[in-house]
């Protein structure tokens, strides 16, 4: 699992052909455990990145894990309507592939936690050190995504392929907004 983590990781599409042409190749215990660990993970880093402005009471990674089911409940069904075949497209096939585009957060996230613990850039470099765990944890994340929506999805064509993943985009944006107004919500200042 370390070895897929760390291919993906590093923009290797080897674990998302396989995953395409063999629907078991993941199992599905194993990509659940990734999905918990990487939206856990965000949720602690961002505490030792800045405990005051992101409280682990906010539960963020909730939100996260809900934007990980509707975005692969997106794809499998934009997939089928698009052209995917019914066996390619199933929720369950489309969570074990896109479950590996989520290490670029596991590592950045404990990047961030072990720079946060051990340094004191949290604080001397806080813009600087925001701009790169937003680098890394979403532009690195994105272009995983973008790898894995064109391998996985490769018999669609590449106007297909750009609106699923484009699709991905807009529910992390949606998400976003609609975790705000939840915190808004909450909070009682409307």
């Amino acid at each position: 699992m370390l070895i897929n983590l760390l291919a993906s990781c590093f923009f290797s599409n080897k674990i998302y052909m396989a995953a395409s042409l063999n629907k078991n190749y993941i199992p599905g215990a194993r990509a659940l455990f990734i999905v918990i660990l990487a939206t856990l993970l965000d949720d602690v880093a961002y505490y030792f990145f800045d405990s005051s402005k992101f409280p682990l009471s906010n539960f963020s990674s909730i939100f996260y894990f809900g934007e990980i089911i509707i975005a692969c409940l997106f794809l499998s069904v934009a997939g089928r309507l698009l052209g995917g075949s019914v066996r390619q497209c199933t929720f369950v096939a489309v969570f074990k592939g896109l479950s590996y585009t989520l290490s670029p957060v596991i590592f950045g996230s404990l990047w961030m936690i072990g720079l946060s613990a051990f340094t004191d850039w949290n604080i001397t470099h806080y813009k600087a050190f925001n701009i790169g765990g937003i680098v890394v944890l979403m532009g690195w994340l994105w272009v995983c995504q973008y790898i894995f929506v064109m391998t996985y999805f490769s018999t669609l064509k590449k106007a297909g392929q750009l609106i699923l993943f484009i699709g991905i985009i807009a529910i992390y944006l949606g998400m976003q907004e609609f975790k705000e107004l939840a915190y808004l919500f909450l909070s009682g200042s409307q």
